[in-house]
């Protein structure tokens, strides 16, 4: 879907990265897709399908991308970070649209 280029890679190293975000985001995707009757948020989300070595910006971008376009959709409700920041709750977005 998108990857946000702020280190200014190019050939192989931005198609690397491109990749890792996709890759990143169809893991979120599946896992909002099983968990289709909760809310999450990106820390939630962060600490249960990931590691430290993956950057919980990286988890908050892609779930604020697939919300932008629909595919998640934020649930107007917030929660207290551990760093003690509101965060938002997400929930799958298209759950209740006809196929």
């Amino acid at each position: 879907m998108a990857y946000f280029n702020t280190n200014v890679a190019t050939g192989q190293t931005l198609l690397k990265f491109r990749k890792k975000a996709d890759a990143q985001e169809e893991r979120i995707l599946s896992f909002f897709e099983k968990e289709n009757d909760k809310e999450w948020s990106p820390h939630e989300v962060w600490k249960i399908l990931y590691t430290e070595s993956t950057p919980i910006t990286s988890v908050r971008a892609r779930i604020s991308v697939m919300a932008k376009i629909g595919i998640l959709k934020y649930t107007g409700k917030m929660v207290t970070s551990p760093y003690g920041r509101p965060e938002r709750l997400y929930t799958i977005g298209y759950k209740n649209q006809p196929q």
